[in-house]
């Protein structure tokens, strides 16, 4: 009998603790946020002064709304089935392509300097923004 207490007592005392508990699934939960660095890059833009700079900082920032975008993407994505899951991916590959269309003929139009990327960039960056406020409205 006292062998069973023995053992059950550091199980009993480790239910009790005020610890919170992880949630179930910690992918369900998992959102990593991305306002910060977007912040962080964009006032560090701002600032810069060599091209070479600024065009690497616009292009990582294009990254980080592109994955914003993606999440909510899938967060919406998740909640469709059937017809309107379908419907809902073929706007999205749709608008992708336009999206890219924008940011080359952006880009294009600066074909020979050095800013060409940014402008590509923030045409990318633009176009991300837009789609992702029409996203949050639907």
């Amino acid at each position: 009998m006292r062998w069973a207490l023995l053992v059950l007592l550091p199980v009993l005392l480790a239910g009790c603790s005020d610890e919170p508990k992880p949630p179930k699934d910690p992918l369900a939960a998992w959102q990593p946020d991305l306002d910060e660095p977007i912040a962080e890059l964009e006032n560090l833009l701002q600032t810069l002064n060599q091209q070479k700079h600024i065009n690497r900082v616009a292009a990582n920032l294009a990254v980080l709304y592109d994955a914003k975008l993606y999440q909510l993407y899938l967060q919406q994505h998740a909640g469709l089935s059937g017809e309107a899951r379908q419907e809902f991916e073929q706007e999205q590959r749709q608008w992708l392509k336009k999206r890219e269309r924008t940011a080359r003929e952006a880009s294009d139009q600066f074909r020979s300097g050095s800013i060409a990327s940014f402008i590509g960039s923030q045409a990318f960056i633009d176009e991300t923004r837009l789609r992702t406020e029409a996203l949050k409205k639907q």
